[in-house]
Formats: C-alpha cells, sequence, structure tokens
C-alpha cells in the first residue's frame, strides 16, 4: 500500500512538472550602428529592418517559441540556417563574447571553429545574408559586431 501511495506521488508529481512552461526571454539580433536584425527567410538568416526574436538558451540560438531548430554553422563563407535539433552538435552551439571595440557589442563565434563569427554580408539586389567568415586578425570586421538587445 505504501509503494502504491508513493508511486501516486511520484505520478502527480511528474503530471505538475509536465504542465510548467519555462519562459525564456526574447532577444533582437542587430548589426551595430544598423537598424538590420537577425531574420528568417524559410531557414536561411537573413538581416531585415523588422527582424525576428531569438532565445538564448545554453549555447544555442534558437527561434523564439521553438525548441526544436536551432542557428548552425555550415562551414567557412557559407549562410547560416536553422536546423533541427534534435541531437545537440558542435555545429549548432555557439559562443558569444563582448568585444573591447564598442560598449555593447559582442562577436558570435562558432564552437566548431571559434575563429568562424557570424557576419553581416550584402548580396546583388541589396539583400544581406548573415555568414560565417573568419576573424579578421590584427584588425576589425564591423560586419561582425553584434549587438543583443533584450525584448520583453
Amino acid at each position: 500500500m505504501k509503494f502504491l501511495n508513493l508511486l501516486l506521488l511520484l505520478l502527480t508529481i511528474l503530471a505538475a512538472a509536465a504542465q510548467a512552461k519555462i519562459v525564456l526571454p526574447a532577444y533582437t539580433i542587430r548589426l551595430n550602428g544598423t537598424n538590420l536584425c537577425w531574420a528568417l527567410d524559410g531557414n536561411n538568416i537573413v538581416l531585415d529592418t523588422t527582424g525576428s526574436n531569438w532565445a538564448l538558451l545554453n549555447d544555442q540560438i534558437l527561434p523564439y517559441g521553438s525548441a526544436y531548430k536551432a542557428v548552425q554553422y555550415n562551414g567557412p563563407n557559407n549562410q547560416l540556417t536553422l536546423a533541427w535539433n534534435i541531437i545537440s552538435t558542435v555545429y549548432r552551439r555557439w559562443k558569444i563574447e563582448k568585444t573591447i571595440f564598442e560598449d555593447d557589442t559582442v562577436f558570435i563565434s562558432s564552437e566548431k571553429d571559434l575563429l568562424q563569427l557570424a557576419t553581416a554580408k550584402i548580396m546583388l539586389g541589396g539583400k544581406w545574408q548573415v555568414i560565417a567568415k573568419s576573424l579578421l586578425i590584427g584588425g576589425i570586421d564591423r560586419k561582425q559586431l553584434w549587438v543583443i538587445e533584450r525584448d520583453f
């Protein structure tokens, strides 16, 4: 009988925990000195004046409200994309570090290759992408400076 009571208590606790939701803050990731923010074009990470909300969870960047996809590094000079986040991989882990160049600016680097930074790139036709590009040694690439702002 004691076992059944313990089992019932355990099931009650598990049911209550399953209904609880963790609410993460929403962030905007903006190119420093501009009004261009990370946004989604399908599964591609682009820059747009409207932007998208993002969640920062551990070392991942997730579209706000979705734990099933995360921003993925796809190699040097390739666009960042969203990928299914069922199994954690180094390609979907990011390091966000403050820079010494300007207040509130950060570098966003891939944990797969810490010298590969999220970088704004303008395309033909005036559209912007976010790609991975090598850290500029001995200088500064202003297209690698980001400001992360909490929305709510």
